[in-house]
């Protein structure tokens, strides 16, 4: 590697794991350069690695403490700053809608492949634009998040308070699409008449089959999957909304705590919301990506698996002619990515560049540090998942994963509590462990390396521990 590359992986990054492809996952992260063009700010740059859908996305801490600044600034000159720029973002994804409507009507079986390259560069540009100017939400959420919380605790009587009013004072009291998804199911599965109850699945399907794709690609369900679920949602009950805003309100008052204060709480909470609606906008776009990637895989004779790992720029006639390349990015890549282009490197480059990025993998602690998440106690044995599909999951297991996005949603039902490596109040992990009201430490850093499957361990939420009491045998 040229020493300038070496340079920047030697930089302080900020790692978020995902199960994923080059193809979806830096169509979404490209949103960061694209940002510019309507903020006037954006990212300079990220690392990705691949490794058999395994990926890892790192943002610069340099970005981030510089982009968050500016937000800061522009939300002092205009308190209504962000429902403006959410505004224009909603405005933005009416091209995608309209793409999607366009899609739905095409026989792509008769499609022209040209038309099937050209289809894709656009839905793979709309699952750019799901993410678009809501990429801020990083840059803010993530450097904002200790200092509000350390502006909290001169209210509280102790760190343990601290982190109860924290949490819930950037609960959202709106719905998500998970929500929406399980009132369905609730629904559903309160239906006697076994052919409306049918009928109802295939609505569902229709209308969320997209909730469990993943930066991985499509995850297809099918009748039987949703069925099987229903017992389940029989007996839920949805969240009550008013009764969270209630305790919100009490606790303003019993804390008395500072208009200005309480506003940066609901910006963390707008922030949550708008994140939830922008993961469905990528999710759609990865769907419709993955329906004509289907199709151009039986037509160019490469395995879809394989496709995902071509980049933005290569979906054309070329594409046919790099199987092998494709191939070899899949057994383990690394990319270095700016507004100009994508350095990719694999073999014994993208080993070296591990090495550098990993430089301190070996861990052998007992006890983890990290944010609370979601309140509560657990003890249970430990099992680290990177890759959810087809994990071997058993309900009451403590969830160990570097990050959790929506297709880790049937493990997270059944983990007695999660602890994940990255992210904030506003992650994905955090949002559904409220939800499910189990217990959660988020941005722990080292848990996927701390700790291995099998290990008991004892996970103190209230205070953002989590303690290795035994080693798994």
């Amino acid at each position: 590697m040229k020493p300038e590359t070496i340079e920047i992986l030697k930089k302080d990054w900020y790692i978020q794991t995902f199960t994923g492809t080059p193809l979806h996952l830096m169509s979404a992260a490209s949103s960061g350069f694209s940002m510019k063009k309507y903020l006037g700010y954006g990212y300079t740059n990220y690392i990705h690695t691949f490794k058999h859908d395994l990926g890892e996305m790192y943002y610069s801490f340099e970005d981030l403490n510089r982009l968050s600044g500016i937000i800061l600034g522009k939300i002092n000159e205009n308190p209504n700053y962000l429902n403006e720029t959410k505004q224009l973002y909603e405005r933005l994804q009416q091209d995608s809608l309209a793409l999607y409507k366009k899609i739905d009507m095409l026989d792509l079986e008769f499609a022209p492949e040209t038309e099937i390259y050209k289809l894709i560069e656009q839905t793979m540009e709309s699952t750019r634009t799901g993410v678009g100017i809501a990429h801020l939400i990083e840059a803010y959420a993530l450097t904002m998040e200790e200092r509000i919380k350390k502006e909290l605790s001169q209210y509280a009587s102790n760190e343990k308070e601290t982190n109860e009013l924290f949490i819930l004072l950037t609960t959202p009291v709106q719905k998500s699409f998970s929500n929406e998804s399980e009132e369905f199911l609730i629904k559903i599965a309160n239906i006697k008449d076994e052919k409306i109850r049918e009928r109802a699945v295939y609505d569902y399907i229709n209308k969320f089959g997209w909730v469990q794709n993943s930066y991985a690609g499509k995850k297809w369900m099918t009748k039987h999957e949703i069925m099987d679920q229903l017992p389940s949602y029989k007996d839920k009950k949805l969240i009550d909304f008013s009764r969270i805003i209630d305790e919100k309100n009490k606790a303003v008052r019993k804390h008395n705590l500072p208009m200005e204060l309480v506003d940066k709480l609901k910006i963390i909470e707008f922030m949550t919301v708008w994140q939830d609606e922008r993961k469905k906008y990528i999710l759609l776009g990865v769907d419709y990506t993955e329906k004509l990637l289907a199709e151009l895989s039986i037509r160019i004779k490469i395995p879809i698996e394989i496709l995902r790992y071509a980049i933005p720029g290569e979906m054309n006639e070329k594409l046919k002619s790099m199987r092998h390349i494709l191939e070899g990015r899949r057994e383990g890549s690394l990319y270095i990515e700016t507004p100009e282009k994508a350095e990719v490197y694999v073999g014994h480059h993208y080993k070296e560049g591990l090495e550098i990025l990993r430089r301190e993998e070996h861990i052998d602690i007992m006890s983890i540090n990290g944010s609370p998440a979601s309140l509560g106690y657990a003890l249970g044995r430990a099992r680290v998942v990177l890759i959810p599909e087809n994990a071997q999951f058993e309900k009451g297991e403590i969830l160990i994963t570097g990050m959790t996005r929506p297709e880790f949603l049937p493990l997270m039902k059944k983990a007695s509590a999660i602890v994940t490596d990255e992210g904030g109040v506003t992650s994905h992990a955090a949002i559904v462990a409220r939800e499910l009201n189990i217990p959660c430490v988020i941005g722990t850093k080292i848990a996927t390396k701390a700790i291995k499957t099998g290990d008991l361990i004892e996970v103190k939420a209230n205070h953002g521990i989590v303690l290795v009491r035994e080693r798994g045998k």
